[in-house]
């Protein structure tokens, strides 16, 4: 099995880039060292990588994450432990061809241990991209370059909040981007991963309870961001699934229903936009410009100017735009004027005319 694995991957690895998704944390009770130290107690070699106490009456206590009894916790700061994942593990899969990493429950690795797992990556090939995992501010992390990035949890809670919420308050949204902007450096930012769901997370479509404007506008806030947006596998497929492990299903690829071919349609063309015009992504500043019914972004560099529009009610509306100009929408190619009709939750990016 070890030898199919390896063929494989390193065959992947040559058709792919891939980054590899690991937990340095925990492992599973069935792991053999865990069952070495159950069986051995303080004999066991293995005994010191746990944070595990053997009892006066010689039991064993060991630590779990999140108070699962068959996920036992690494000691990430026993040099015993260090040593097998960085010496042992690390170094065996970047020889094997890995490009990235994604380190889950980053901000629960000790200082030390991600150093050495640091020093081990960049050793063996420097322009390689480390990720850690982590939801809450995580500036104490890429600041010391402890991780060269995080998953950008602030920007899916902005988005599911803003999308979710009945009133759509868009000077919530702004505030809420406002003070992630502030947060970190441009260039943190553009290195982070935004993401709106994953294996951790209901899938988006049961965030928006089948709501399919909610969930096209979800797509179109996180592809119009800073960062490398995520999409968990299924999501362009209009997938569903509530808690772990249901949000889990294999993709069903039989399904060519009229919304899962909408929703793929949607995602292809927002990456192709976000490709086409670096502008939406990581080239562009980002301006509000006020208006009381609409949401608008303003992204521009030295050679375009876009506008972001997303009708923020739960109606069409009929309004006009504050910047007064003739535009194209680049979604569709059609010519706008200032006065718009915009369909409930609906968006357009719009290019003014003295720019195409």
């Amino acid at each position: 099995m070890k030898r199919i694995s390896r063929i494989f991957v390193r065959k992947l690895i040559i058709f792919a880039k891939v980054m590899l998704d690991v937990t340095f944390t925990h492992c599973s009770d069935l792991n053999p060292m865990v069952q070495d130290v159950i069986a051995r107690h303080r004999k066991s070699p293995y005994f010191e990588m746990f944070e595990v106490l053997e009892t006066d009456d010689g039991e064993l206590e060991y630590e779990t994450f999140r108070m699962i009894c068959s996920i036992p916790k690494f000691a990430t700061e026993s040099f015993k432990t260090i040593s097998f994942i960085a010496n042992d593990f690390v170094k065996k899969w970047m020889r094997l061809g890995v490009d990235a990493w994604r380190l889950d429950v980053a901000n629960e690795i000790s200082d030390n241990m991600l150093d050495n797992i640091k020093h081990v990556i960049k050793d063996e090939k420097k322009e390689i991209y480390v990720v850690g995992e982590i939801w809450h501010n995580a500036t104490e992390w890429i600041s010391n370059n402890a991780l060269d990035s995080i998953t950008n949890y602030a920007v899916s809670r902005a988005i599911l909040a803003f999308v979710c919420d009945s009133t759509h308050d868009i000077f919530k949204y702004r505030s809420a981007i406002d003070e992630l902007i502030h947060s970190y450096t441009k260039k943190q930012l553009k290195a982070s991963i935004p993401l709106l769901d994953s294996h951790d997370t209901p899938r988006l479509r049961t965030i928006v309870h089948n709501d399919k404007d909610k969930f096209k506008l979800a797509l179109l806030l996180l592809f119009t961001f800073y960062g490398t947006p995520s999409l968990y596998y299924g999501t362009e497929r209009y997938m569903e699934g509530a808690g772990d492990p249901d949000n889990r299903r294999p993709t069903n690829w039989d399904d060519h229903g009229a919304d899962v071919e909408d929703i793929y349609h949607i995602t292809k063309l927002l990456i192709q936009l976000r490709h086409d015009h670096p502008v939406l992504a990581n080239d562009g500043e980002l301006e509000w410009i006020d208006h009381n019914e609409l949401l608008i972004m303003h992204r521009y560099n030295d050679t375009e100017n876009l506008y972001i529009i997303i009708n923020s009610k739960e109606y069409d509306l009929d309004t006009a735009l504050p910047m007064n100009m003739d535009y194209i929408n680049i979604i569709d190619h059609c010519p706008i004027s200032n006065s718009i009709h915009i369909n409930r939750l609906g968006s357009l990016i719009l290019k003014p005319k003295s720019y195409t």
